[in-house]
């Protein structure tokens, strides 16, 4: 239950850091 809840929400704010990094570079 927590395990799974814990991985989604790091696999979710890891997209989220790549997604803004990303943007930083481009910008």
């Amino acid at each position: 239950g927590i395990v799974v809840f814990a991985s989604i929400m790091a696999t979710l704010g890891f997209q989220i850091l790549l997604e803004s990094a990303r943007e930083l570079i481009t910008q």
